[in-house]
């Protein structure tokens, strides 16, 4: 059976400030902030078998496993999250 990867915590957050210039004019300003603590996320354990290749005898016909286990399951920095913390600045102009 399949395993499960570690539990995932992201934090979005989102901060408006509103202004208004004159009585027909307004700004809004924004910032978006995506994992804004920069906690890792993992895709899951190493997918591979705990062999990694398999051999066959010519003579014999008998197949050998070669083993892999010393990585197998390992979470590593190959397969976490490649983006980290995001944060998006933006403005609207209404009149």
């Amino acid at each position: 059976s399949g395993a499960r990867s570690p539990r995932e915590f992201l934090m979005d957050m989102r901060i408006t400030k509103g202004f208004a210039i004159r009585e027909s004019y307004h700004l809004n300003l924004n910032a978006t902030f995506s994992d804004i603590f920069n906690h890792p996320v993992y895709y899951g354990p190493s997918s591979r078998t705990p062999w990694s290749s398999t051999t066959v005898s010519a003579t014999t016909g008998l197949a050998t496993y070669n083993s892999n286990v010393a990585s197998f399951g390992n979470l590593s920095a190959s397969n976490s999250q490649v983006q980290s913390r995001i944060i998006r600045v933006g403005a609207e102009f209404t009149f």
